[in-house]
């Protein structure tokens, strides 16, 4: 009889012994469970806090310095009296720029700080290059261009939706009276810079009257302009003529300068000479077409040109950025580029 309640007791105590376990083992269980979502909770919790508190600031400094005018379209900026634009943490490329400027293209928006906290960066390669092109030689309408790349912003021109992009180009084309060649090469342009997931806008910086064109002169004036609508990181300037045959050939920017037509079909895809130095694509991706045209009646050969080259190194320290003199006839910022109209005196510069 004794035997056998030893070993009923026994068996209770082993029994007693796995219960005990078995209720270890679930608070344990529920512990880690409430902790992960307590710790996620947090966690959401603390970056909401943030973006409300740099939105908070920035309506703040709105509210504290006012809103300036005086832009070439007229449109209101968020800006401090000494020209420095607001910025919050979350809008890492709004810099500081001096004097009052059109910053319509890309505004600090609520719209823009929620795109670079939400979307992923873009990725180094483009995913969705294709390589070689067929180049379009059809010049569909403006109006028709319009409609096919819908996607384009007045003034912004492109911003990639799927991802973040630090990526801030300016194109800039020197232009007087080929309206058929802007716009074959602005409906070749648009569909391929939208797969290489840059922001751009395109600047078409006319020059006005009968004078020589100044195609050099022209190419600065679009610096300046350009650099004034918005921050800019790097700039690309584009023969009208000349269409892209390979979207590999990135515009994004780099280290050093880059020669993006070191191959072209006019002069059976040969290197030109250039001078300096310059990062280059290989001959069998940096192709372009370049479509023929006949000399401007209205644009005499400029004789001084060897003249002038000649005197290069003695005139660079002193004719550039900082010698500019033109007037700004009229600006117009649409879908498919910003057109910058110039009169430009030929006198002042000896042409």
């Amino acid at each position: 009889m004794a035997v056998d309640e030893s070993g009923h007791t026994m068996s209770f105590r082993s029994f007693l012994k796995l219960c005990i376990f078995i209720v270890i083992l679930l608070t344990a269980f529920h512990l880690g469970f409430y902790y992960t979502i307590e710790n996620n909770l947090i966690t959401k919790t603390y970056d909401n806090f943030r973006f409300i508190q740099d939105h908070s600031g920035r309506i703040a400094e709105q509210m504290r310095y006012g809103f300036s005018t005086g832009n070439v379209n007229g449109s209101a900026n968020t800006q401090r009296p000494n020209g420095e634009f607001i910025r919050t943490p979350s809008e890492r490329w709004v810099s500081q720029t001096q004097g009052n400027v059109n910053v319509t293209a890309n505004a600090t928006t609520d719209k823009e700080v929620m795109r670079s906290r939400v979307l992923k960066e873009c990725p180094a390669t483009p995913p969705n290059l294709v390589g070689r092109l067929a180049t379009y030689r059809q010049a569909f309408t403006f109006t028709e261009i319009e409609a096919k790349l819908s996607y384009l912003v007045p003034g912004v021109n492109y911003s990639p939706k799927e991802c973040h992009s630090d990526q801030r180009v300016a194109i800039i084309i020197p232009y007087r009276n080929r309206e058929l060649h802007l716009r074959t090469l602005l409906y070749n342009l648009h569909t391929m810079l939208e797969r290489q997931q840059i922001n751009y806008g395109i600047f078409v910086i006319e020059q006005a009257g009968n004078s020589t064109f100044n195609r050099g002169l022209l190419m600065n004036i679009g610096y300046k302009e350009a650099i004034k609508s918005f921050n800019y990181s790097c700039f690309v300037f584009h023969d009208v003529d000349l269409i892209p045959e390979d979207d590999r050939i990135y515009y994004g920017c780099g280290e050093k300068p880059r020669h993006l037509s070191a191959a072209v079909d006019k002069f059976k895809y040969r290197l030109k000479t250039v001078n300096g130095t310059f990062e280059r694509y290989s001959m069998a991706i940096a192709r372009y077409k370049m479509i023929k045209h006949n000399r401007e009646k209205g644009n005499p050969v400029n004789r001084e040109r060897q003249k002038l080259l000649k005197n290069t190194a003695r005139r660079m320290k002193s004719d550039g950025l900082t010698s500019l003199k033109y007037k700004v006839m009229n600006i117009n910022r649409g879908k498919l580029f910003t057109n910058v109209t110039v009169s430009i005196n030929r006198s002042e510069y000896g042409v």
